[in-house]
């Protein structure tokens, strides 16, 4: 290991045919030694000019832009490695070589060669197909890796559905759609984004665009959302990664089975209501949103989705302002949104013994409102539920405020499903998101044959509907859950499946534990 680290140490400097040897010279009792290295560092090389082979749609330039050598400095191995890294941020090579022009023969002035293989510049995929719920669909996906030889990547997608009324089974959905005019009646997604890796800012700086419009078309409702999302990517270290974006959102909701959202959601209970709650989660009708976005990312582990030592530090902080347009604009006045949304998260990994694994997961989220009439836009509440407190299901977690006035109607004489106004049931806030989120949790990782690992873990967290809530109250109470479960290695990613049990269950409204699937590890 010393030997390897006084080699490491010259060829760092650029002596490319450094060799080192030892000696050991034992003690009379053989309990003590002497250690001799003899280093032959031979002569420094220089770069004398850069080769690059094999780039046959790539512009070389767009190559020569992300080299760190550079022509009458030494050939160092951390120069060597950026080179090699930056190349293959490009993302349109499937490898890349860095390497001495004839490099058994030793010389102080050498031509650096750089060898690259182009991937297939071009994918495309259709997909037709039919069902009941979507009617007749067609699907076309296009990408291209490198345009203009200059290593902008390119994805576009589209998708387009429709149900005619004859195959409408349903009478409600058939009564509910019938009077929309053909294009609400089209379901549709359309997808395209763009990534430079070079905007004259040197090969640490990417820029990326995105675009998104959808229309959901669902039994009772439809959802329009149209998007755009540019964003400036930052590495000045190939473990940290800085991100600055800029969000323009529109969104429509319009409520077919009733006449309005809250309307429709007092006509559902139980299960029903919840999984409808669970996807409306914007405000009724049509409303505009512009957010800012700053994501820190520090990232030391060994495997992004299966780590076994490391640590990952993340920070974000997003600037959101949403806008209700329209007629709904005078029937939703003072909802506007002005917040500012915080997460943190801190993970760590250790190798533990017989190939086991102790994982580690601290989640920090707080909402700031900006204004004294302000409120969350939906979709940026923090959810609990599903991979994060693996006792609940997906977004099932009631926040503590509202748990608290649910025991407090209890007391007070109110059913669950009680619908009188003076009562807090389910149905008065089924959209079960909070502005203040604490959660941790600890797993281990035990292999049992070959890619099959099993788990325990335990998750302790809580979620509040109103960030004050739990300091003017003074009370900070945690839930609980515990649970095993099975890890499968892919080729692509770990496949997750896990029980737990919630210890800290309310018996009127949670269940005794959840399954959970997941593709990839935190």
């Amino acid at each position: 290991e010393a030997r390897r680290r006084i080699v490491d140490l010259y060829l760092r400097k650029g002596y490319a045919y450094a060799e080192a040897s030892f000696a050991l010279d034992l003690s009379q009792d053989r309990s003590r030694a002497h250690v001799r290295y003899r280093v032959n560092e031979q002569e420094q090389v220089i770069v004398s000019g850069i080769k690059i082979r094999g780039n046959v749609h790539t512009v070389t330039r767009t190559i020569e832009n992300r080299v760190a050598l550079e022509v009458g400095k030494p050939y160092g191995s951390d120069e060597v490695r950026k080179t090699q890294e930056r190349i293959a941020t490009l993302n349109v090579f499937s490898s890349v070589v860095v390497s001495l022009e004839d490099p058994n023969v030793p010389q102080k002035n050498k031509n650096v060669v750089i060898t690259v293989v182009e991937r297939p510049r071009h994918s495309l995929e259709f997909a037709p197909g039919a069902s009941t719920g979507e009617g007749a669909r067609f699907a076309v996906e296009y990408g291209h890796k490198n345009l203009f030889g200059r290593a902008i990547g390119m994805t576009a997608l589209v998708q387009l559905s429709y149900l005619p009324t004859a195959f409408i089974l349903d009478s409600t959905a058939r009564e509910n759609y019938e009077n929309l005019p053909l294009e609400a009646r089209i379901g549709s997604r359309a997808t395209v984004g763009f990534q430079f890796p070079e905007i004259g800012l040197g090969p640490l700086v990417a820029f990326g665009i995105d675009g998104v419009g959808t229309h959901d078309l669902r039994r009772d409702y439809y959802i329009t959302k149209i998007a755009g999302t540019p964003s400036i990517t930052i590495r000045p270290h190939r473990e940290v990664t800085l991100t600055f974006g800029q969000s323009f959102e529109f969104n429509n909701l319009r409520v077919l089975a009733a006449s309005n959202l809250q309307d429709f959601l007092s006509t559902l209970k139980g299960d029903q209501l919840f999984a409808q709650a669970r996807i409306l989660n914007l405000p009724n009708g049509e409303t505009f949103v512009a957010a800012q976005r700053f994501v820190f990312a520090w990232d030391r582990r060994d495997n992004a989705l299966d780590a076994s030592k490391g640590i990952l530090l993340s920070s974000s902080l997003e600037h959101v302002d949403a806008f209700p347009l329209g007629a709904d604009a005078a029937t939703q006045a003072g909802q506007e949104s002005h917040f500012i949304k915080f997460f943190n998260r801190f993970n760590f990994y250790v190798k533990l013994p017989f190939k086991a694994r102790f994982a580690s997961s601290s989640n920090l989220g707080t909402t700031v409102q900006l204004t004294a009439t302000s409120s969350t836009y939906p979709d940026r509440l923090f959810f609990l539920g599903g991979q994060d407190m693996r006792g609940w299901y997906v977004q099932s977690f009631i926040p503590q405020d509202d748990l608290d006035k649910l025991e407090a109607s209890a007391n007070a004489g109110c059913a669950p499903d009680d619908g009188r106004k003076e009562c807090f049931t389910l149905v008065t806030a089924p959209v079960r998101g909070g502005d203040l989120s604490v959660v941790q949790r600890f797993e281990v990782r035990v292999p049992i044959s070959g890619p099959v690992e099993t788990v325990l873990f335990g998750d302790f967290g809580n979620l509040w509907r109103e960030i004050g809530y739990p300091f003017r109250k003074g009370e900070f109470p945690i839930r609980v859950d515990v649970g095993t479960g099975l890890r499968v290695k892919t080729p692509i990613a770990p496949i997750a499946l896990d029980f737990g049990l919630n210890l800290t269950r309310r018996r009127l409204y949670e269940d005794f534990g959840a399954f959970s699937f997941s593709l990839g590890l935190y």
